[in-house]
């Protein structure tokens, strides 16, 4: 066990042994870090965090060229970093990657810098999140997912596995294949969330207007943001006209 007398490591936190937690390191309260877990310069880790063996979080970001600056990786609370797993530092100074609360992130999966997990986000074995990538709340990535740099997934969608996905993916919707399609809503996920019977119905309707009814997409956001009120469809509206990449469609 390598434990640098500079790191701050929370009451009630358990180190194990070969476990490397170096100086500019914050852990929080009843924290467990596996047998050659890495815990790297600029790793701030909230309470409750469980990181597992060979996992290294706050490595340096992979970018070829980069110069080194002070920057950091921010987990938080009651999250489980299965083995293997990597997350790296965010390659601008000051900035953080950050994943956060309540997130399973499973073994050999990974996240690089300057992305962005919202809380609850569960992504499957050997996926990898590109830099610059935002994971909205609760969203599922199943195995072997590859998103886009800078690509986002909106909230409570879930990826299948194996696919590609070269644009944004919109929040509440499933998306499986290669080449990608949407293949519908995620009712099991938005029942689990304790959504309402009204509002998963306004969700599908959503989503046949953007997919099946062969809109033109401005059109199609114009018409649900005249005929429907909940927050999750102006989600998805707001989601969709303020994307970069454009939309998966």
């Amino acid at each position: 066990m390598a434990v640098s007398a500079k790191a701050q490591i929370g009451e009630g936190s358990v180190i194990a042994p070969e476990a490397l937690i170096q100086d500019d390191v914050i852990i929080g309260k009843n924290c467990k870090i596996h047998p050659n877990a890495q815990i790297l310069n600029g790793t701030r880790i909230k309470d409750n965090t469980e990181i597992c063996a060979f996992s290294v979080i706050g490595g340096d970001p992979q970018v070829k060229g980069w110069e080194e600056v002070p920057t950091y990786a921010e987990i938080g609370s009651n999250c489980v970093i299965r083995e293997y797993v990597t997350i790296n530092r965010s390659m601008n100074e000051g900035k953080s990657t950050i994943v956060g609360d309540d997130c399973y992130l499973m073994a050999s999966s990974h996240v690089g810098h300057d992305a962005i997990l919202a809380e609850g986000v569960i992504i499957v074995n050997y996926t990898g999140i590109p830099g610059h990538v935002e994971v909205g709340r609760k969203a599922f990535l199943s195995g072997y997912v590859g998103p886009h740099q800078f690509g986002r997934i909106g909230e409570l969608s879930m990826i299948g596995g194996m696919t590609r996905l070269p644009q944004d993916v919109p929040p509440y919707f499933i998306a499986e294949g290669n080449p990608v399609k949407i293949r519908g809503v995620n009712s099991i996920g938005l029942k689990r969330d304790g959504k309402s019977r009204e509002v998963i119905k306004e969700i599908k309707e959503a989503y046949k207007t953007i997919y099946l009814r062969k809109l033109p997409l401005k059109e199609a956001l114009l018409e649900l943001e005249t005929n429907f009120e909940s927050e999750e469809v102006k989600n998805i509206v707001q989601f969709c006209k303020t994307s970069k990449r454009g939309i998966i469609r």
